[in-house]
């Protein structure tokens, strides 16, 4: 299952931002790591684990000097990456119908971070950005 999604992953975000077929990827778990950070690990990905230690988002990103951070149920490290001029692409996996007013209000948000989105279906990404108001080139 993994490697499909890696392969995925890697051929989007090299089509969507650009990047050069020699990009290197990893996984950063920002709470407890699942079972696809395990699979990710088991592939030998640089994996790391926020809630193992006392790493911090932002030292990974000091110390990896990445050239795009992809988030994957997770906006903490977007504001960090963009802070530094890493672009942000963000995964879109399904509508978020269940979601609080806050949550929405932390997508609205952290979307001024967010270079780019890349969804899991056509409608999927159509009904996203209705629903935060966000335009479809993005």
């Amino acid at each position: 299952m993994v490697k499909g999604l890696l392969d995925s992953l890697r051929e989007q975000s090299l089509r969507t931002a650009a990047l050069p077929p020699s990009t290197r990827f990893g996984t950063i778990s920002t709470k407890v790591a699942g079972d696809i950070a395990g699979e990710c690990k088991r592939a030998g990905l640089p994996t790391y684990d926020l809630s193992e230690n006392g790493t911090t988002f932002d030292s990974l990103i000091e110390r990896g000097k990445p050239n795009l951070l992809i988030t994957h149920y997770s906006n903490e490290g977007a504001p960090l990456a963009a802070r530094r001029g890493v672009p942000v692409l963000s995964v879109i996996h399904n509508s978020y119908v269940w979601h609080s007013a806050e949550q929405d209000e932390e997508i609205r948000a952290v979307d001024r971070f967010v270079t780019k989105y890349i969804a899991v279906s056509k409608s999927a990404g159509s009904y996203f950005c209705r629903k935060y108001g966000i335009p479809r080139s993005k």
